[in-house]
């Protein structure tokens, strides 16, 4: 086999995809195959992953937990606190599930909550927050149920999900759809009105699930949207072999082949399969060697985004989608790239600045403003252009 041109990740990340083989297979990583470990390195990579608590698991099985006493703390920490929230965030969707079905507000759980459980150990999968549909005709009645629950309103009616906060740790997002205007229309399109392949849960009349192949759909797709976008990390392609081990006797492959090339993601899931495969299948230390050239790349692109992407892979998939539309690359497609974000039309702000979207005369001065406040003194705008400078 030829060597592949593509350089293969640095040595934390080699040792950190081989512990979580090891956590997946519930097998004591071998310290031989492992080799000597940089804590610090290691630590600071699987945090910005969101995989702290999963990897001291593996190294605590290894027997690998450092000897340092600090640095030991900081992983035994990453995982006790993982698992708080989990319980946290599990009680409270209990509690809220109760209150939506005495409410008679069909409900749906989604993502993490769902697959945390079908990992080897509670705790591996860390939650960031709660995804929930629900039924759209009691947006309000939502609204008044988490605040009477001491919640605090952060998005209300602006787009397809209402977020809602609590200390110390409770963040759930609320869906009247699965996909909203911000969305590609294809993606919104595919996904309107999935709830109604969901089904009752035991003996519950409005918490609901979505069957196997909707939810398998649903998470490909929701996936697939975050790495066309600004990118998306590791603990994207552990959910995506955990998943696809729960529940590869159940799926309809025909079904999920329609599905997902409706919305261009299908080629993404079969890539997937082979390179999560390849990964995950097996406890061998050496795995990487047996890759493609393309998978290499590709999984270079979800070790270089964190957990929820960066402003490189964001750009790049910006720009290749420009380049597409317009049939040109290079300089023109960099200016329109400019122009695009300088100057966001009006649905962009529905989200984001809803009163501009009311009220649609307020856009000259708001590009303006735009202009002085992002443009010129904003971090983030620094590194776009940093990016951009880069491709």
């Amino acid at each position: 086999m030829p060597e592949p041109q593509c350089p293969m990740p640095e040595r934390e990340y080699q040792q950190l995809l081989y512990l979580l083989a090891c956590a997946l297979h519930n097998k004591a990583a071998d310290l031989n195959m492992l080799g000597e470990i940089n804590h610090a390195k290691l630590y600071r990579i699987a945090q910005k992953h969101l995989l702290g608590a999963i990897t001291c698991m593996a190294l605590e099985q290894a027997q690998a937990l450092p000897s340092n006493s600090e640095q030991r703390k900081q992983w035994l920490e990453a995982k006790n606190k993982a698992i708080r929230k989990n319980v946290l965030l599990r009680n409270e969707l209990q509690a809220l599930s109760a209150e939506l079905e005495s409410a008679h507000i069909w409900h749906i759980p989604l993502k993490g909550s769902i697959i945390q459980d079908w990992y080897p150990q509670f705790g591996m999968r860390e939650m960031s927050d709660v995804d929930v549909l629900f039924d759209p005709a009691f947006r309000a009645d939502v609204r008044r149920l988490f605040e009477k629950r001491g919640y605090t309103t952060k998005l209300y009616n602006i787009n397809h999900e209402d977020v809602y906060e609590k200390q110390p740790v409770y963040l759930f997002e609320m869906h009247i759809s699965l996909f909203g205007e911000i969305n590609e229309q294809n993606l919104v399109e595919t996904f309107n009105h999935f709830e109604q392949y969901a089904h009752n849960v035991g003996d519950m009349l409005y918490r609901k699930e979505l069957d196997t192949n909707s939810f398998y759909c649903y998470f490909v797709a929701h996936s697939f949207m975050h790495y066309s976008a600004h990118g998306t990390g590791l603990r994207t392609l552990l959910d995506f072999y955990v998943v696809n081990q729960q529940l590869k006797n159940k799926l309809d492959p025909k079904r999920i082949a329609h599905i997902l090339n409706s919305i261009g993601a299908y080629a993404f899931e079969q890539e997937l399969q082979k390179l999560t495969t390849g990964l995950f299948g097996g406890t061998q230390a050496n795995v990487l060697e047996a890759l493609s050239e393309k998978q290499l790349s590709l999984l270079s692109q979800f070790c270089d985004s964190a957990a929820f992407g960066n402003t490189q892979h964001f750009i790049d998939q910006q720009l290749a989608m420009l380049a597409k539309e317009n049939g040109n690359t290079g300089f023109s497609i960099k200016a329109k790239y400019l122009i695009k974000r300088l100057f966001p039309n009006r649905t962009w702000c529905k989200e984001r600045y809803p009163l501009v979207y009311k009220y649609p005369v307020l856009l000259p001065a708001f590009w303006i403003w735009r202009f002085v406040r992002k443009g010129l003194l904003d971090k983030q705008a620094f590194r776009e252009l940093t990016a951009l400078s880069k491709h």
